[in-house]
């Protein structure tokens, strides 16, 4: 895992659209590193990996808290619609993180997954329309259907150290009803 932080060699903490070509076509760290970006990745490796090949196995590592990688083809729209959703448009040859799940049963417009983009705050607006409000910049909204098409080069991320252990996630104020005031029937 390499973070998007400043290192000595390069400073990951903005997107950079020429070193996503160089690190694209050369691997990490691009053409005339010799190796030292690999080197930083080394230190933290990806411990659990799982493919994620249909909705309740993403949905099932997303509520888990686990971030699902989309490698796909599907492109979006640089529009936010209502609630945040970008349309399915075009095609991307493009990496991205599913970080997120809303229902329809719960309220949303749809069954919706919430995806990063590597491409920074500003390709994508306009930011009224994000929902929630704390939703990162750049981030969308993106429909089952069209999510369900890109699970074909999906991976889940269990962990860098611990595997795919239960955890404690705090969610806010998502819940109405504290969970520690509810009580099974018998």
């Amino acid at each position: 895992v390499i973070y998007r932080k400043p290192y000595p060699a390069v400073d990951l903490t903005t997107y950079n659209a020429t070193l996503e070509k160089d690190w694209g076509a050369y691997g990490c760290g691009g053409q005339n590193d010799n190796g030292k970006m690999d080197a930083v990745a080394k230190r933290v490796p990806c411990r659990h990996v799982v493919a994620v090949r249909n909705w309740a196995e993403l949905t099932a590592a997303l509520e888990a808290g686990f971030p699902v990688t989309l490698a796909s083809s599907q492109g979006f729209s640089s529009t936010l619609g209502p609630s945040g959703i970008a349309e399915a448009s075009g095609t991307w040859m493009h990496q991205m993180v599913a970080v997120g799940v809303r229902y329809k049963a719960n309220g949303s417009p749809d069954d919706l997954i919430a995806i990063l983009n590597s491409w920074g705050p500003n390709w994508i607006g306009p930011q009224t329309n994000r929902y929630p409000d704390d939703l990162p910049a750049g981030a969308f909204w993106a429909r089952r259907r069209v999510v369900e098409g890109m699970l074909g080069d999906a991976w889940a991320i269990g962990s860098v150290e611990t595997g795919f252990k239960w955890r404690d996630i705090h969610h806010g104020d998502w819940l109405a009803v504290p969970i520690s005031t509810l009580t099974r029937k018998k």
